[in-house]
């Protein structure tokens, strides 16, 4: 499945956190009838996405909205889940209505990467760089809160770069150096990570000299691309990092595609593009 998990999949976390509320929380809960619908159809909306058929889907998250009317977070989820479902089958203004209804205060990393989908579709250029804009300062935020630190900000190849280092653990992965590009002709972000795996594999990648295994890898909507690869015994240096960006930069001769590109589709690696938000769902 893509790395864009569908919303329902954070719905089904909700019921459960719901349960847990105290009584003065579960003002905020959904009607049940609305937890009621989507247990009801849990297992056969789980089967369908997770084979994509997503023509198979809408009906059935249609059938759970009847019963959710409310703004609580699992009606919010829903609504978001049928939003990126109507993306997929490119019913764009549709996806745009439903997320105009969704009222989130701040809204999540995810749900404003499906807002940036929706709006490039419909052409909606000042919406998508302002989202984008937007969802580059909450992870470079977010990395600050993480451990890093902001380094620079630079403008190459096309792009303005904020650069940050330090320690950010990341899933698998530890993050030591992060690059968060914008296209300066507009467009949604990219980024640049400096990596190394919480399990060190050098010795399986065939390095047994003591030396650390580092990946830099370029992140956009559409795929993830595995730039360089190197051993070092020791900590990598911020000017070594940025050396693997520069001379990636002066390879590729101008801005990347980095946009939405593929009909029907959302940014397939938006947690990869702009770490640190969302980060019970990675």
């Amino acid at each position: 499945m893509a790395k864009f998990v569908l919303a329902l999949l954070m719905c089904l976390g909700v019921i459960a956190a719901l349960a847990a509320q105290t009584p003065s929380v579960a003002s905020t809960s959904p009607s049940d009838a609305c937890v009621a619908a989507l247990r009801e159809h849990s297992s056969q909306l789980d089967g369908e996405l997770r084979a994509r058929h997503f023509s198979a889907t809408a009906p059935i998250l249609d059938a759970v909205l009847s019963a959710c009317t409310g703004d609580d977070p699992l009606t919010t989820a829903v609504r978001a889940a049928r939003a990126e479902v109507a993306v997929r089958l490119g019913d764009y203004q549709h996806a745009l209505d439903l997320e105009n209804s969704i009222q989130q205060s701040p809204p999540t990393g995810r749900f404003e990467w499906l807002l940036l989908a929706t709006h490039q579709h419909l052409g909606h250029s000042a919406e998508v760089n302002r989202l984008a804009q937007s969802l580059v300062a909450e992870s470079g935020a977010a990395l600050i809160r993480g451990g890093m630190t902001q380094v620079e900000s630079f403008e190459a190849g096309g792009y303005h770069i904020t650069a940050y280092q330090g320690v950010f653990h990341n899933g698998p992965f530890i993050r030591y150096f992060e690059f968060l590009m914008l296209p300066t002709a507009g467009g949604p972000p990219l980024s640049i990570a400096v990596t190394r795996d919480a399990v060190d594999v050098s010795a399986a990648l065939g390095n047994a000299n003591g030396e650390q295994t580092y990946f830099v890898d370029l992140y956009n909507c559409s795929m993830q691309a595995a730039l360089e690869q190197f051993f070092s015994r020791t900590p990598v240096t911020y000017q070594r990092a940025r050396a693997s960006v520069d001379r990636f930069l002066a390879r590729a001769a101008g801005p990347l595609p980095g946009g939405i590109s593929n009909d029907n589709a959302v940014c397939d690696y938006s947690i990869d593009i702009t770490p640190g938000l969302d980060r019970d769902g990675e």
